[in-house]
């Protein structure tokens, strides 16, 4: 029996059908799992992360992650971001790098100590969006 070239390509894309729908399903888990670090377990698997229609939109604010340390923090909406964080409310800040997605995981922070976000959408041509007011969490 003869297997053409296109019986070969067929059948090798329908195991990579598989193994994506796999490796997807185990991401979603994970995801579900801890739905503050969805987003960014999501991203780091090399998904890109929505909220289907019905879904909970997303919220603009910083919120504690299971890890200590470690606080999640998102914008409205999606695109690229630029975030700053501040231990003082803004009288002194450090930008973040900026995200191609509306989260991003702020790490190595001091358990018990409130910290201070805003964001800004990155834009095209090196224009930026407004900043957000200045919101706040204590990280785990």
């Amino acid at each position: 029996m003869f297997y053409s070239a296109y019986e070969m390509i067929k059948d090798a894309l329908k195991a990579v059908k598989t193994a994506t729908k796999s490796i997807m399903t185990m991401v979603q888990t994970e995801m579900d799992k801890d739905p503050v670090s969805a987003t960014q377990i999501c991203t780091d698997a090399g998904f890109d992360y929505y909220v289907a229609k019905g879904g909970k939109a997303r919220k603009t604010g910083a919120f504690k992650s299971t890890e200590p340390g470690v606080l999640v923090v998102q914008i409205t909406g999606g695109g690229q971001q630029q975030f700053q964080i501040s231990p003082d409310e803004g009288a002194s800040f450090k930008d973040l790098d900026p995200v191609t997605c509306a989260s991003t995981m702020v790490r190595g922070l001091i358990s018990k100590k409130v910290y201070w976000f805003r964001a800004r959408r990155v834009m095209t041509k090196g224009r930026y969006g407004e900043w957000t007011p200045w919101f706040s969490e204590e990280a785990p």
